[in-house]
């Protein structure tokens, strides 16, 4: 079987996924030091984002294979187009587990049970698409475990204070894949998948500014919580102000490509977290 079809089932040629699992990794391990984390623990968590995504895209490939097929954006996958098989899949998706669990092993056991739960999440979520009319929601959820992972592998505990990051990356999570549940939304509405963007219907444009205000609103929190709100941290918020303003105009358009773009902005906004607390 041809590398190139692995590389694209776990998504290795569009990395975008791993960039937005792994900011949130970066600026709660920088917030839950107040400095430089542990080095050791920098790369666990680049690696371990970087499989853990992969894993992640295992799974949803597997139990969308036969709603893949009948949305353009997807029929061409590995595993909807037959290129690789169920079982392959899964004996790669069993490998990058363990792979991730070697990796915890050098943290603490209460990081190792926090990733048990957020791999649960992220296994679960591909499945609600049936079933539940914001499946966004449960992958801000999984996603968002990051946090408490960084936190418990950097101070051995999990403060009251960080789930307020957690919120954060959660409702962040939501307004980023709503964005991207845009590009499948006629398609979505033919073979009844639900989707935050079907959810929201005609005020999906609202529903996507008000989370872009709440994640701005409750990042600010965090930064005065953590006693890093000075006019540097502001300034950085500034511009992250501007990319969401930048989105509303891309999601305007109303196109595929547009919203392609939109969603993808958001790299640039996780980066801009990072660089807010940890320089």
């Amino acid at each position: 079987m041809s590398v190139i079809h692995y590389i694209a089932l776990i998504r290795l040629n569009k990395p975008i996924g791993i960039f937005l699992l792994l900011w949130p990794c970066l600026f709660s391990l920088w917030l839950a030091a107040d400095g430089i984390p542990d080095i050791h623990l920098i790369i666990i968590f680049i690696v371990g984002a970087a499989i853990m995504r992969s894993a992640g895209c295992i799974i949803n490939d597997i139990a969308d294979k036969n709603i893949d097929i009948h949305v353009w954006r997807t029929q061409d996958r590995p595993i909807a187009s037959g290129k690789i098989t169920t079982t392959q899949a899964y004996m790669l998706f069993t490998i990058l587990v363990a792979t991730g669990a070697v990796l915890l092993l050098f943290t603490n056991l209460l990081t190792f049970m926090v990733a048990i739960v957020a791999l649960l999440s992220a296994t679960i979520y591909p499945f609600t698409k049936r079933f539940f009319a914001v499946p966004q929601f449960i992958l801000g959820i999984s996603f968002a475990f990051s946090v408490p992972m960084a936190f418990a592998a950097q101070l051995g505990h999990i403060p009251i204070h960080s789930w307020l990051v957690y919120i954060m990356v959660v409702v962040w999570t939501i307004m980023y894949d709503t964005i991207y549940a845009l590009c499948d939304l006629e398609d979505d509405k033919k073979i009844s998948i639900h989707s935050s963007a079907k959810f929201f219907g005609q005020y999906v444009h609202l529903a996507i500014t008000t989370m872009q205000l709440l994640t701005l609103a409750i990042w600010i929190l965090v930064l005065f919580t953590f006693n890093i709100l000075n006019n540097y941290s502001l300034s950085i918020s500034l511009l992250i102000i501007l990319l969401f303003i930048y989105q509303n105009y891309l999601i305007k358009q109303n196109s595929t490509k547009s919203f392609l773009q939109a969603f993808k902005s958001n790299n640039i906004v996780g980066l801009l977290f990072f660089i807010s607390v940890s320089l």
